[in-house]
């Protein structure tokens, strides 16, 4: 293969958006069933609403300190939490009165984003930890309901067309906006759209929010294609935008890429992007001795200078190409034969060696055509990408455009190059220590799973309790039973921030009993030595807002930790089942409170780190954030998210923390489905989701008797 000349080939065919055709006035060059070039062709706007969506709050001072101590009341023993408390009572007067001016100035100088989106980005940007496992999660796509359609050839080459028809759609503004529907009988109707069609821009919002509707932002959205993550030392970039018409594909640890769009912006033939993507598996070359792609798994300040080795040892155009890709796709030489933990393994770390992490979202499809998308978080969150996978699943299997009876045809199959890296002796060195180090760090992730058929969204409802709040409760109720072995290992060890951990009062009459039995008394002081109540958060969308983010839910609350001390400690007093049942009633309303809150800018997590960032950078010392109780809160030990869809076999990321857990699940009608990452030297994922089985069968026997 030619590189020079194929790359400049691939160069030519970029095109800028003014030279694309009028989606109105738009003639595909061959006709098919369906509009072959978008996947929609919404009557309103993609960012109709975007303009009007309202700015992000900044919340109260007081509100975040009394939801701050809140969060910290079930953690602490009182004596720590008055120390907490005084410290708190010190900031709201002082130093951090001049922090939220400071703040609020800032935010109204900038209203066109909010006060979190470049702090958030610049976080992301300037860790160092390796993006795999650590930052960037996966989204398994359920398989195609034909088997005949899983055909790793046939199924990645239907992905690739549903993801340019997204792209297309969304360049063009003919993606259905992103909108939330209270009423959707109401609101998702022909009235909806011809009023806030017709509506301008700066009113649009207004004309949704009469309906009921709540269009959310997005402004992440762009970032998908034609974007990267770049290291630099210390601070990592973010290349957005890019112009190119083409895709990567890494097939053997080699990189490869072709165009699937003319000169023009039209969609290459089916059979022609099927043909390319043919060639590209038959290739016999043998496997990658050395594949630049196991770089990207490594620190980023190490990964930041093996780059620029790279470009400087004559590679620099191929790394444009992969910087400047639509997006990746990665084909994989392995079956996973519906194996669950061989699955989650290949999607979420792989050897590495098929990979480019730095990629803004790669679709990886194993030998026998399982799919999953994994990315990249610092351009965006979980709701652009789940919206892209729910999209691109949903059109290549209701509408393929290759079948099993396609033929491959390319007269300029030349057009597909492969990436052949000059590598040095130092390159090649550094290739073979980043696989062995990567191998040893996958090693030590354990993965765990659970499927449990007997409760789900139709039990909760008909109890009327939010399924969220039962799962958060299943995990905070059986959360010390993991951590025992652990807690045996690290007994001895000096801890950086010790922080005692005590019971909260359920009843008077409840803890009258407690006190008399020694049995639970125990048990609470063991929970205590063990961390049974440890900092936990869900994670929540901010997308109601412009340039929203992500807020922190704090499942972990006074009245979960009662209930759990009430099932958990047996004491002389046991409640009823009625008395039971009306907790859960309790903890519900309050997740759901605790929910809405963060969904309207009203947490208080997000808040503080940007003060907390204010007071870095100004030098405002401020003695709550060096504050050990606000150092063990931001210590997450059980990290959950949820992404549920009919789209989605399985989700997964690692661990917030060494010794945590990273705990992603799906509610489906009737039943649960978790996925828990650990570090096995440091928690135990295999105890934690038997503990968890418990659990929801003890929920379940509540939920269940009248």
């Amino acid at each position: 293969m030619n590189f020079i000349r194929a790359s400049i080939e691939i160069s030519s065919a970029f095109s800028p958006v003014s030279k694309w055709k009028i989606p109105g006035k738009y003639l595909s060059t061959f006709q098919y069933p369906i509009d072959y070039e978008f996947i929609q062709r919404s009557p309103i706007p993609t960012m109709h609403f975007q303009y009007s969506l309202p700015h992000l709050p900044i919340p109260k001072l007081d509100l975040t300190c009394e939801r701050y101590l809140a969060a910290q009341r079930p953690l602490l023993i009182d004596e720590a939490y008055r120390k907490a408390e005084s410290t708190v009572n010190h900031f709201k007067t002082g130093t951090g009165k001049q922090l939220q001016t400071i703040l609020k100035k800032t935010d109204r100088e900038n209203r066109d984003s909010s006060y979190i989106s470049d702090l958030w980005f610049d976080q992301s940007l300037r860790d160092r930890k390796p993006l795999p496992i650590n930052y960037n999660p996966m989204l398994v796509m359920q398989n195609d309901w034909r088997h005949e359609y899983n055909n790793q050839l046939i199924r990645s080459t239907n992905l690739i067309i549903s993801s340019v028809r997204f792209y297309k759609s969304l360049k063009f503004n003919l993606l259905e906006p992103e909108v939330y529907h209270l009423n959707p009988m109401r609101s998702n109707s022909d009235s909806f759209i011809n009023i806030c069609s017709s509506l301008p821009e700066s009113l649009s919002w207004h004309g949704a929010y009469l309906f009921k509707a709540y269009p959310l932002d997005m402004s992440q959205y762009p970032s998908l294609f034609n974007s990267t993550r770049v290291p630099e030392t210390d601070r990592d970039r973010l290349i957005k935008n890019l112009p190119g018409n083409h895709i990567t594909v890494q097939s053997k640890g080699h990189f490869y890429a072709f165009s699937v769009m003319d000169q023009y912006g039209d969609i290459l033939k089916p059979e022609k992007i099927l043909a390319r993507l043919k060639f590209i598996m038959e290739d016999d070359i043998e496997n990658n001795e050395f594949p630049v792609g196991i770089l990207t798994t490594l620190e980023r300040n190490q990964w930041a200078t093996l780059r620029h080795e790279l470009g400087d040892n004559g590679n620099e155009t191929g790394l444009k190409l992969i910087d400047s890709a639509l997006f990746n796709v990665c084909l994989d030489d392995v079956s996973l034969d519906g194996d669950v933990y061989a699955t989650i393994r290949n999607f979420l770390h792989g050897d590495g060696k098929n990979r480019w992490f730095d990629k803004s979202f790669s679709i990886q499809v194993s030998k026998d055509g399982m799919a999953a998308v994994n990315f990249e978080h610092s351009w965006g969150d979980g709701v652009a990408t789940l919206r892209y996978v729910q999209d691109i699943y949903k059109d290549s299997t209701e509408h393929p455009f290759v079948h099993p009876n396609t033929a491959p045809y390319d007269d300029n199959i030349s057009n597909v190059i492969r990436l052949d890296f000059h590598l040095t002796d130092k390159l090649k060195c550094s290739i073979e220590e980043a696989k062995a180090d990567y191998k040893h760090y996958c090693r030590a992730l354990d993965i765990d799973y659970l499927i449990f058929d007997r409760v789900g969204k139709n039990i909760c409802k008909k109890q009327a309790v939010s399924p969220d709040a039962v799962m958060q409760l299943g995990f905070q109720k059986f959360l010390p039973l993991s951590l025992k072995a652990a807690h045996k290992k690290n007994l001895g060890q000096e801890k950086k921030c010790k922080v005692r951990l005590g019971a909260v009062s359920l009843a008077s009459k409840h803890i009258a009993y407690v006190k008399k039995n020694q049995y639970c008394a125990l048990r609470i002081a063991y929970h205590k030595m063990t961390g049974k109540f440890v900092p936990t958060y869900e994670s929540c969308s901010t997308a109601a807002f412009r340039h929203g983010r992500t807020e922190l839910v704090r499942p972990c609350t006074t009245l979960s930790k009662a209930f759990t001390l009430a099932i958990n400690c047996k004491s002389l007093y046991q409640p009823t089942i009625s008395e039971l049942k009306m907790m859960i009633g309790d903890c519900s309303r309050h997740h759901n409170q605790l929910t809405r809150e963060a969904a309207m800018g009203q947490g208080f997590d997000r808040h503080l780190f940007a003060l907390k960032n204010i007071s870095d950078q100004s030098n405002l010392y401020c003695n709550m954030f060096q504050d050990p109780y606000y150092v063990h809160l931001n210590h997450t030990i059980l990290c959950t998210s949820t992404l549920s869809s009919p789209a989605v076999y399985a989700g997964g990321f690692g661990p917030a923390e060494r010794n945590g857990l990273g705990v992603a699940y799906i509610i489906r009608d009737d039943e649960l489905g978790v996925l828990v990452t650990s570090y096995p030297s440091y928690q135990n994922g295999s105890d934690f989701i038997s503990a968890l089985r418990e659990a929801f069968a003890e929920l379940v026997n509540i939920l269940d008797k009248d």
